[in-house]
């Protein structure tokens, strides 16, 4: 012990030395943490798209009807509806693709001058209803729309293309963007002088279904081509790679 060996009046001073040699031996834990916060590294972001064609159409029809009563708007909506969803089905429409959206009833006011004080009374009630359907076979959509201009539908709110199973598009973005992250991580570490180490880190930012397409489906008494055209998604990621 060099403590032990040591004169009382300078052992005090070999205890000290005999610290500083431990904290300046190499391969100390010092060292060790600075050369791991030392480490140099590169951070980029990538982009990637994919796009596909839309394999359904939705398609949102209404009927309504105003009548002195009430009950008679109400039975002449729902009697139109049930019609509705039974030409549906006979066109090809399955169950599950059919959803009936809520009936609803309004009073209809007849114009009333501004002085009088009498409230309101209602002349008639009009009763409203829609049906919301899916056609999975795109080719038959011009059909579609010719049998509800048709029938006694008064209302169609428009037709939404979308793709029903997103995830293999998402799935061709997110590669497109790592891709992307990984060239531009190559180009900057070549322009630096380093060659890319390991991915340290991955961070996305974005990647979300594509969005419905909407084409406006009040069109003319014949039948117009339908052009779905295409759905989009886009991937948005932040990766970390090494530099070696």
């Amino acid at each position: 012990m060099i403590g032990a060996s040591l004169p009382a009046a300078i052992r005090p001073f070999g205890v000290l030395l005999c610290c500083l040699l431990l904290l300046a031996a190499p391969g100390s834990r010092a060292d060790a943490d600075q050369g791991k916060d030392d480490q140099r590294t590169v951070t980029v972001r990538g982009e990637g798209m994919a796009a596909a064609a839309p394999d359904v159409a939705e398609i949102t029809a209404g009927v309504m009807n105003q009548a002195e009563r009430a009950s008679a708007a109400m039975t002449t909506t729902a009697q139109q509806i049930a019609g509705l969803i039974a030409t549906l089905q006979d066109f090809g429409i399955a169950a599950r693709d059919i959803e009936t959206g809520r009936l609803s009833l309004q009073p209809v006011y007849a114009r009333q001058p501004r002085d009088q004080s009498a409230p309101p009374m209602p002349v008639a009630f009009r009763a409203e209803s829609s049906v919301t359907l899916r056609l999975r076979q795109l080719d038959q959509a011009g059909a579609l729309l010719d049998l509800l201009l048709a029938s006694q539908v008064n209302r169609i709110d428009g037709i939404r293309f979308s793709i029903a199973d997103p995830a293999p598009l998402l799935d061709a973005a997110r590669r497109k963007a790592m891709a992307d992250a990984r060239h531009r991580a190559e180009l900057y570490a070549g322009e630096a002088g380093a060659e890319l180490g390991p991915v340290l880190a991955i961070q996305e930012s974005e990647a979300l279904p594509p969005r419905p397409v909407l084409r406006s489906a009040m069109m003319a008494e014949a039948a117009s081509p339908i052009a779905p055209g295409e759905s989009e998604v886009r991937a948005v990621i932040s990766v970390t790679f090494a530099l070696r």
